[in-house]
C-alpha cells in the first residue's frame, strides 16, 4: 500500500516528461519547415528571357529579410522557375561566386542534380574551348551584370553523383534547359526551364513525377570545395566526365554532393541557400 502512490507519482512524472518532450518536437519541427509553394499549371507561353514580365501575377513566395520573390509553373513535361532578387548585396555575390539551383525528386533536401549559372567571375571547373572562345566574342558595350547571351557558360552537376557537364546557354536549350538571367528596374531576374523526366533525349534532367512533391534549392557563395577533387586530390570538372572523391561517397565528405542544412537562409548577409518544397500542378487543377 506504501508503494502505490509513489508508482502513480512515476507514471506522472514520466508522462509530463514524454508531453514535454513532444511539445518541444513539434516546435523545433514548425521552425525547420521549409517554404511550400503551390506551383501553377502553365496555361501560356514562358519566354526565358532573364525578365520576370510573364510572372507578375505568379509570384507566389516572398521572404522579405532576403529580398526575393519565387514563382513556380509547370506543364506534364517541364518546371519553370523564377527567382526575383531586390538585395543589392546578394545580386553581388551571385556574380562573384556563382549562384546553383538543386533539385531533390525525394522532396527532401539532396543535391541530387544542379544546374549552375552564372558561374561566377572564376568560371566553371574545366571549361570548355568552345567556351573560351565564346568568351572572347563577347560585345564589349554589353551592360554588366547581364547574363543572356547564348555563349555564357552553365554547368550541369549529376544527376550521377560525380558528373559534372559544362556547356553555353545556346547549347544547353539541346538539353531541353533554358536559362537566362538580367537586370532591370534596380532588381536581378533569373528564369529557368528544365525538363521533369530523365531521357536519352533529356540526360540532364529532375527525374521526377507530378505526383511526389520536389525538394529545390537556391545557393550563392559558390560550391564545396570537396566537389571539385578528383580521384588523386586533382581537379575534376572535365565536360561529360565523372568525378569520384577519396571518399566516393554522396554524404558531406570529399565527392559527395552532400545535404544541404535545412536553416533555410545562410547566416552571412549576403549569401543565399534556401530550400523550399514544391508541390506540382495538374492539368485537372488548371483553371
Amino acid at each position: 500500500m506504501k508503494i502505490k502512490p509513489a508508482v502513480e507519482k512515476s507514471a506522472r512524472y514520466r508522462a509530463i516528461l514524454a508531453f514535454t518532450a513532444f511539445i518541444l518536437l513539434c516546435v523545433l519541427v514548425a521552425g525547420c519547415a521549409r517554404p511550400k509553394i503551390y506551383s501553377k499549371w502553365r496555361n501560356n507561353e514562358i519566354n526565358i528571357d532573364g525578365r520576370s514580365a510573364e510572372w507578375k501575377n505568379d509570384l507566389i513566395y516572398y521572404n522579405e529579410d532576403k529580398g526575393i520573390n519565387i514563382g513556380v509553373a509547370n506543364d506534364d513535361a517541364y518546371l519553370y522557375i523564377c527567382l526575383i532578387i531586390r538585395n543589392y548585396g546578394i545580386t553581388e555575390q551571385l556574380k562573384r561566386s556563382g549562384f546553383t539551383v538543386w533539385f531533390d525528386p525525394t522532396g527532401g533536401t539532396e543535391r541530387t542534380f544542379g544546374i549552375r549559372f552564372p558561374v561566377g567571375k572564376q568560371g566553371p571547373m574545366g571549361e570548355t574551348d568552345e567556351g573560351r572562345r565564346r568568351s572572347r566574342l563577347k560585345d564589349k558595350k554589353e551592360p554588366p551584370g547581364t547574363f543572356q547571351e547564348a555563349w555564357q557558360p552553365v554547368e550541369f552537376i549529376g544527376p550521377d553523383k560525380e558528373r559534372r557537364y559544362i556547356t553555353t546557354v545556346e547549347d544547353a536549350g539541346n538539353y531541353g534547359i533554358g536559362v537566362r538571367a538580367g537586370e532591370s528596374e534596380g532588381y536581378f531576374a533569373y528564369e529557368l526551364k528544365v525538363p521533369l523526366a530523365r531521357s536519352e533525349l533529356h540526360p540532364y534532367a529532375i527525374g521526377s513525377n507530378l505526383n511526389k512533391p520536389l525538394g529545390v534549392g537556391f545557393e550563392t557563395a559558390g560550391l564545396n570545395m570537396g566537389m571539385m577533387r578528383g580521384p588523386h586530390g586533382g581537379m575534376g570538372g572535365i565536360p561529360g566526365s565523372r568525378m569520384r572523391g577519396a571518399s566516393g561517397g554522396r554524404g558531406g565528405g570529399p565527392g559527395g554532393m552532400g545535404r544541404m542544412p535545412e536553416g533555410g537562409m545562410s547566416d552571412r548577409e549576403n549569401s543565399l541557400r534556401l530550400w523550399i518544397t514544391v508541390i506540382y500542378a495538374k492539368e485537372k487543377d488548371k483553371t
